[in-house]
């Protein structure tokens, strides 16, 4: 059965092929149309699948959306608002929910006419495609997520858990998988949104909710929670009688800025973050407890969050967590296609290169059109790992491209651990916020000697979803992947995974006794990850970066303003 799977067009629209259960290829449209975050039909990233598969669209099977019809998703949404028990809650709240309802009335038109124009783009790109409509599947946001979290997992049994700002009206659903079948156990729904709860304070703070999420959980770090914003976040968001309680609160921009006016972003942010995993721990525990499960697996936008996934693995009852690495709408592309799929069961995820991938000649013939010198040395493994360990930055283009927004080492940017204050000097490089940390990559043999708990999210730490506490070890060698609260979040790779990429790490090991590397993805600021070589010889020389190792080929950068740090003689 080949089936191709579209994600749902206004946040991160993807595409993904799966044949017989079997992701093939997969890919966001960004990656293609270099606009974060694409949101629109995925026409890019479809026409590279089929060309990269070798396929017409009359050799697909099924056609699998990850969304439902433009009536029924405008039908759910106002469903769920006139369902919503407005007056169950107290005065102060009350009034909060009215700006909610007035914001509501106000944006519902709107709305109507946003799905409908995807739907209209839909049906336009099925009727000049000549695709019958019998070949078309609908699927519920939420299934999707759940189905992508379970079905490659690997484990048979497991709570499974969604959450996200918001999806045909629900913004929280729990499961119970077993015998690969999915059986859906809560629902929450608009205006509860512990999602949007947190992109309220991302946008109060002064970023981009939807996008700049990951910002807040960086910047939490950097003072303890405040006991007034403690107090607000209890105010409108909690756990109660099975259920998520977080109202998005619109009217309560001005108040969140009054606090961050008062005790600064570091602590809002420290407060709204503690929030948020109290509230979801809260969630998770009570249907842990209710299905006796011990295996976690989670999806949707809120557990792109690596500090509330690394809470959620630390609940007692649970025996190992594990995230979906496409855990955005990107990920509903191939969730919606393993729906379609009979007698499926949960199989393990290996790895997640189902992008583009490039050949010598055609990265050859990129370099010659841009009239970049090059070299093809002997051993490009040798020659990264020996520059690395002579504090050299690297950037890597290898291989096919990672599907998720992680770089995983074939679209990387690569340097030592050793040094703190190379991350203000590469942050300003890659224009990126200061205080945004940096991740290393880490060989899976040396896990335990530097990560505390790393049992409990081994496998998923293969695609970097999760934080873990740092041993003294790691804080010792590798301060500039610990962050300031004691937290780094690793890839864990091995050989079988990525050879050339565990080599190079091996290689650096044997020269330096560390056995971590930084890995931090290879774009600029507020660009999506490099996709083709000509990405990755822009993005190479806009950074200033030292070296970049384009497939077999090595560029070097003499003008590049490599980071000088003090070397023990």
């Amino acid at each position: 059965m080949r089936i191709l799977g579209i994600s749902e067009f206004d946040n991160d629209a993807a595409a993904a092929l799966l044949i017989d259960g079997k992701i093939i290829a997969a890919a966001s449209e960004e990656r293609f149309s270099r606009i974060k975050q694409h949101a629109g039909f995925p026409y890019k990233a479809i026409r590279w699948i089929l060309e990269y598969a070798k396929l017409n669209l009359d050799d697909i099977d099924l056609i699998a959306i990850g969304k439902q019809p433009a009536s029924i998703e405008v039908k759910n949404y106002i469903g769920a608002i006139k369902s919503f028990p407005w007056f169950h809650y107290e005065a102060p709240l009350k009034r909060k929910l009215l700006d909610f309802g007035i914001w509501f009335g106000r944006n519902i038109p709107k709305y109507y006419l946003y799905v409908h124009k995807q739907e209209k783009e839909l049906k336009e790109w099925l009727k000049s495609n000549n695709i019958q409509q019998s070949k078309v599947r609908y699927t519920i946001h939420h299934e999707a997520h759940a189905a992508t979290a379970y079905y490659f997992s690997g484990w048979d049994e497991a709570l499974v858990i969604t959450c996200d700002g918001q999806g045909l009206g629900e913004t929280a659903t729990a499961w119970a998988g077993k015998d690969g079948k999915l059986e859906k156990i809560n629902s929450v729904k608009l205006p509860n949104s512990i999602g949007n709860f947190y992109g309220s304070v991302t946008k109060a703070i002064g970023f981009k909710p939807n996008r700049h999420e990951g910002k807040i959980t960086g910047l939490a770090a950097y003072a303890p929670p405040s006991n007034e914003v403690d107090a607000f976040c209890q105010s409108i968001s909690f756990f109660k009688d099975g259920s998520i309680h977080a109202p998005y609160i619109y009217g309560s921009f001005p108040e969140i800025r009054a606090l961050i006016k008062k005790v600064g972003r570091e602590a809002v942010a420290a407060s709204f973050q503690k929030r948020l995993e109290e509230v979801v721990v809260q969630y998770i525990k009570y249907y842990l407890k209710k299905y006796s499960n011990k295996k976690v697996v989670l999806a949707g936008g809120v557990f792109a969050n690596v500090k509330l996934n690394q809470r959620i693995a630390e609940i007692q009852e649970v025996e190992e967590a594990f995230i979906f690495p496409a855990m955005s709408d990107a990920g509903l592309a191939v969730g919606a296609a393993i729906l379609q799929e009979e007698n499926k069961i949960p199989k393990k995820l290996m790895d997640v290169y189902f992008g583009p991938d490039y050949s010598e000649k055609e990265i050859r013939a990129e370099l010659e059109k841009n009239n970049v010198e090059y070299q093809k040395p002997k051993n490009l493994v040798t020659e990264v790992a020996d520059k690395l360990a002579d504090g050299r930055v690297v950037a890597i283009f290898q291989g096919r491209m990672e599907y998720g927004p992680r770089a995983l080492g074939n679209r990387t940017v690569m340097y030592e651990t050793v040094d703190p204050k190379v991350n203000d000097w590469l942050n300003k490089s890659l224009a990126r916020s200061e205080f945004m940390p940096f991740a290393p990559v880490t060989l899976e043999k040396h896990a335990e000697e530097c990560y505390v708990g790393i049992d409990k999210g081994r496998y998923t730490a293969k695609f970097m979803t999760m934080t873990f506490d740092c041993t003294d070890y790691m804080k010792k060698t590798s301060p500039a992947v610990v962050h300031v609260d004691g937290t780094a979040r690793p890839q864990l790779i091995d050989r079988k995974t990525n050879q050339s990429y565990y080599d190079i790490l091996n290689n650096y090991h044997a020269l330096s006794g560390i056995p971590s590397l930084v890995n931090t993805s290879f774009n600029m600021h507020e660009e999506p990850i490099v996709c083709s070589p000509y990405d990755a010889i822009r993005a190479y020389n806009l950074g200033k970066l030292d070296y970049l190792a384009l497939g077999p080929f090595i560029l070097e950068n003499k003008n590049g303003i490599t980071f000088q740090r003090e070397r023990k003689k």
